[in-house]
């Protein structure tokens, strides 16, 4: 049983997460310094309490997950500066030390050692690449950086997170989820800012829909999974929904639309039929066509996107001559940089040596040459077929993949655990087709997805433990 001071802590947490969203929401109706500055002590003030003790590090998973949803909106919309960004690396950087830290006394299953073997064959792959293409040492670790840091969060919230954590981050996302909503309803009809720029909670800087399609993702899969298990009504669920497809519309994010498709027919392969998920399918399948109706009254020109043909002729280019094709990214890159060296064609150019960054020895002449034709930044396939070749983009589908796998014998083994089990799987099919859709899984909103991608092999650490002998 939770004590009465833990209770007062997690109430602590929502008090103050929505101290600081309403803040924001103020600051963006006003524009006002008080407000700004408002937040800005609101937002020390909770990272502090959610880190300060040593006797609960799981409140830097909270920060984690806290601070990726609003440092966004703080630097577009409030003029933080882009550093800003660079807290989530201390963040992640404490994470790991506290993981470390709590390790021993924890009794890890082997479910998390083929992860963990395959996160290692892929730095093992970074490492041939660096040795093959004698690169720069700095671009080298930058790029380690820029990949591995989900990885390293990935580890920490399967070491320190417990079943009630992650039921109390859910909570946590479905409130960001319900501010989201009331910011961008704001921001389309207020400021009349869309499509690209029209982010919610995740600020106005262009891309920002990267940010919210990964969580609208999350939010869905979620109360989509916990109404079939009965832990939420069928009008919650419904009103999140229909909420993210209203934002996929106002922000013209048609790719939404096809992965709603592709939650709602992995729910129905990996549950039991039954009326909940009759109703499920109804309810999101209207979803999706109030939501496409109103996409093609704001944006006549998408009318005929959600055809197969059509589908595959849009993402056979990006948005101009010169970018690379979503579908076509990967044939491309090959044949302009590996085709012509075995060695490259196994392990590309070395990890980091196509990155890019706003500090000067962190800025590749590769990005310099092709970074702003190509375009290959806006797609984590390509980004990681010209870096590592094509072990090592195999490599990092494969890690999905195996995700999938194992979250079938971890469900197998405690009934108990089977809804999560089922989130994650459903996120782990996503994450394949979002790595050729975009790059958010190697930007801040991955934050989101390692965190999911964790749950089933934190619980068989705390949970499983009892049946499995």
């Amino acid at each position: 049983m939770r004590s009465r001071s833990i209770d007062t802590i997690d109430k602590f947490k929502f008090i103050a997460l929505a101290s600081i969203i309403i803040c924001l929401l103020i600051s963006i109706m006003v524009n006002s310094k008080k407000a700004i500055m408002t937040e800005g002590i609101l937002l020390s003030g909770v990272l502090l309490i959610l880190i300060k003790p040593n006797k609960h590090p799981i409140r830097l998973i909270y920060a984690q997950i806290i601070y990726n949803s609003i440092v966004k909106f703080g630097i577009s919309c409030l003029h933080l500066p882009s550093s800003a960004n660079y807290i989530t690396d201390i963040l992640t950087f404490l994470i790991l030390v506290e993981a470390l830290i709590h390790l021993p006394s924890k009794k890890i299953k082997g479910y998390i050692w083929l992860p963990c073997f395959v996160i290692l064959t892929l730095f093992l792959i970074t490492i041939t690449g660096f040795i093959v293409n004698s690169q720069s040492i700095a671009l080298y670790f930058w790029g380690v950086r820029n990949n591995f840091r989900m990885y390293i969060f990935f580890l920490g919230c399967v070491v320190l997170l417990k079943k009630k954590d992650i039921d109390g981050i859910f909570k946590v996302l479905l409130l960001i989820s319900i501010f989201n909503t009331l910011f961008v309803t704001v921001q389309y009809f207020k400021f009349g800012i869309e499509q690209d720029y029209l982010g919610g909670v995740f600020g106005t800087s262009k891309g920002v829909n990267a940010f919210e399609n990964i969580f609208m993702c999350v939010i869905c899969i979620v109360t989509i999974v916990q109404f079939l298990y009965k832990k939420i009504t069928a009008v919650l669920m419904l009103a999140v929904v229909f909420s993210s497809v209203y934002i996929a519309a106002l922000s013209e994010l048609k790719m939404f639309f096809v992965e709603l498709a592709i939650i709602v027919v992995c729910v129905v392969i990996l549950n039991k039929t039954s009326k909940k998920t009759i109703l499920l399918v109804l309810g999101c399948v209207l979803s999706i066509y109030v939501g496409t109706q109103c996409l093609y009254q704001i944006f006549p020109h998408s009318k005929n996107y959600f055809s197969v043909k059509n589908i595959i002729a849009a993402n056979n280019t990006y948005s101009s001559a010169t970018d690379l094709g979503r579908l076509t990214a990967t044939k491309t890159v090959s044949n302009m940089f590996l085709n012509h060296n075995k060695l490259k064609y196994l392990f590309g150019l070395g990890m980091g040596s196509a990155e890019t960054s706003q500090i000067s020895i962190f800025n590749s002449k590769f990005f310099n040459e092709y970074g702003d034709t190509l375009h290959y930044t806006w797609l984590s396939s390509a980004f990681m077929l010209i870096e590592n070749g094509w072990s090592g983009l195999i490599i990092y589908l494969v890690f999905f993949i195996v995700i999938f796998g194992l979250g079938f014998k971890i469900r197998n083994l405690n009934k108990q655990v089977m809804d999560y089990c089922i989130m994650t799987q459903i996120f782990a099919v996503l994450c394949c087709v979002i790595v050729f859709y975009n790059s958010s899984l190697r930007m801040e909103a991955g934050y989101y997805a390692y965190f999911m991608l964790s749950i089933p092999f934190a619980l068989s650490n705390k949970e499983i433990l009892k049946n499995d002998h």
